[in-house]
């Protein structure tokens, strides 16, 4: 049996050194095939995106909602407290619905 790392005693190792050579080029050829294929795919992907229109956020952090309404976020949260403002938690965060905001916007705003 043939390790590939010790020349054999019958063969020189110019020959195992140049098999060696061939397979790990081979395995690159391999390798740069696959990468290329899947830059096209992001390529064409990311263009098809772009070409797409967003869809509109359903919800918003804290963070956004106060910059969006103007204030800060501690504000926000004692509203939450009381109920003025509904949200949902999503992963272990609070996340604003765009509609409580647009109806706490129509509302009159914020006390």
């Amino acid at each position: 049996m043939k390790t590939p790392d010790k020349p054999q005693p019958d063969e020189p190792a110019e020959v195992q050194r140049f098999d060696r050579v061939d397979i790990r080029a081979e395995k690159e050829a391999n390798k740069s095939r696959s990468n290329r294929a899947r830059a096209h795919e992001l390529r064409t992907g990311a263009a098809k995106l772009m070409r797409d229109e967003p869809p509109e956020r359903l919800v918003a952090t804290v963070d956004e909602t106060a910059r969006m309404l103007g204030t800060c976020r501690a504000s926000l949260y004692p509203m939450m407290a009381r109920g003025e403002l509904p949200y949902v938690v999503i992963a272990g965060r609070r996340r604003i619905p765009m509609s409580a905001i647009r109806t706490l916007i129509g509302e009159g705003g914020l006390r």
